[in-house]
């Protein structure tokens, strides 16, 4: 088959050592999220879902040489304005970031969850792993909501940020 009828994700990922194409996709309705590999043939090799506990707005991926890396992040949509079809986004200060680490060709129960403070990663610069850990590589923005000065406009961030994921001991810096 080819890409999904759901589509794929603003930020897909080529692999150039396998010419893959790594994707997700997200929507309103349950599981929420799925992520796939095409192959370099253009055809779908995998697709599997990613259970969200609701609608979120996942931005940006990134991979590993083993592992592909969703997020979680507390910015979604406002859930009472989203029952009214309205698209506000909100920040959730009081939910944790999640990052599913899931391996190139995993199926669901395959994903591990790591978590961490709230925050929100529009763009993710690098990934890599070194023994069992994964360095994730990007711009953090600890308060992604506009702000009164700019209404439209998140803050811009302060700055690049370096989190760790250990899979030895399934924590996160």
């Amino acid at each position: 088959g080819r890409a999904p009828a759901d589509g794929v994700s603003a930020h897909a990922k080529v692999d150039e050592s396998t010419g893959e194409l790594l994707f997700f996709n997200y929507s309103k309705k349950a599981p929420y999220m799925h992520y796939g590999v095409l192959g370099p043939d253009r055809k779908l090799k995998h697709f599997t879902p990613v259970p969200l506990p609701g609608p979120r707005l996942p931005h940006d991926m990134c991979y590993t040489r083993n592992y592909s890396i969703l997020n979680d992040f507390p910015l979604f949509w406002d859930e009472k304005l989203l029952e009214q079809n309205i698209h506000a986004n909100k920040f959730h200060k009081n939910l944790k970031s999640r990052f599913a680490v899931i391996p190139r060709y995993g199926t669901a129960d395959e994903i591990r969850w790591f978590e961490a403070s709230p925050t929100f990663v529009l763009h993710w610069t690098n990934a890599y792993e070194e023994g069992d850990e994964i360095v994730l590589d990007g711009y953090h923005q600890m308060n992604p909501s506009p702000s009164s000065k700019q209404p439209h406009c998140p803050e811009v961030p302060k700055g690049y940020e370096r989190m760790m994921v250990y899979l030895s001991t399934s924590a996160m810096q």
